[in-house]
């Protein structure tokens, strides 16, 4: 999903995603629910990067995102 909004290949680091496990441990969703509840946690995250990334440098093109937790949301770019 995050491929598709940002338009780049993004990957999720185990950080990312043990957050969003201890989000969802007790909830105890079937599969597809779990994918859905993930896509609604992950979509505010991946819609901040666009306003986030224009900030930051506006000459730079990355190639690849990487969406990270330490303490909080952390993206790091791969530019070319």
């Amino acid at each position: 999903m995050g491929s598709q909004i940002l338009g780049m290949p993004v990957t999720l680091t185990y950080r990312a995603l043990s957050y969003f496990y201890d989000y969802a441990f007790y909830k105890r969703l079937s599969f597809a629910k779990q994918k859905n509840e993930a896509l609604a946690f992950f979509d505010p995250v991946f819609r901040q990067y666009p306003r986030l990334g224009s900030k930051i440098s506006e000459s730079r093109s990355p190639r690849e995102l990487t969406l990270d937790f330490n303490g909080g949301w952390r993206f790091k770019e791969v530019s070319d």
